[in-house]
């Protein structure tokens, strides 16, 4: 193996990762009080979903990140589409 081949090996990307269907995705964002109405919509379709604060520095705003699964994100787009 020459020094050329061993630096291609160290730095070759390799295969990227399959993303884990159970990792925490955020599906979109809402205002603190528009939160718990969201997530109660998605748990009556039966999704995972919960909320996390999140502070914008720029606008000085907090706004709650919904995230629900990432094999579940399809379903909850639809879902918090129809709630807009």
């Amino acid at each position: 193996m020459s020094i050329k081949e061993w630096l291609v090996g160290l730095l070759g990307r390799g295969q990227a990762a399959e993303p884990d269907p159970n990792a925490l995705v955020e599906a979109g964002t809402a205002a603190l009080t528009d939160a718990p109405v969201m997530i109660a919509a998605l748990q009556r379709e039966a999704i995972d979903a919960s909320s996390v604060e999140a502070f914008d520095s720029v606008t000085a705003i907090t706004r709650a990140r919904i995230m629900v699964r990432r094999s579940d994100l399809p379903a909850a787009l639809k879902v918090l589409e129809r709630l807009r």
